[in-house]
């Protein structure tokens, strides 16, 4: 049965993905759009870590070498 889904679970995972960049592309926008000459500190930012691991596992699907 997992053999038979891959395809659609390869499309729905890029699908995920491309989400989850957006998502945090927006938050971490938000959190720099608050910071003034009078912050302190700089917003604790959204790394794309998780965007980078389903590429590199969506990349193995394809049979590329990383």
């Amino acid at each position: 049965h997992l053999i038979a889904t891959a395809p659609e679970m390869y499309e729905m995972l890029e699908s995920a993905k491309n989400e989850i960049y957006q998502l945090i592309d927006e938050v971490n926008d938000q959190r720099a759009s608050k910071i003034t000459s009078t912050t302190e500190n700089e917003p604790d930012y959204h790394d794309q870590e998780t965007v980078y691991l389903i590429d590199q596992l969506l990349a193995k699907a394809r049979g590329e070498h990383i």
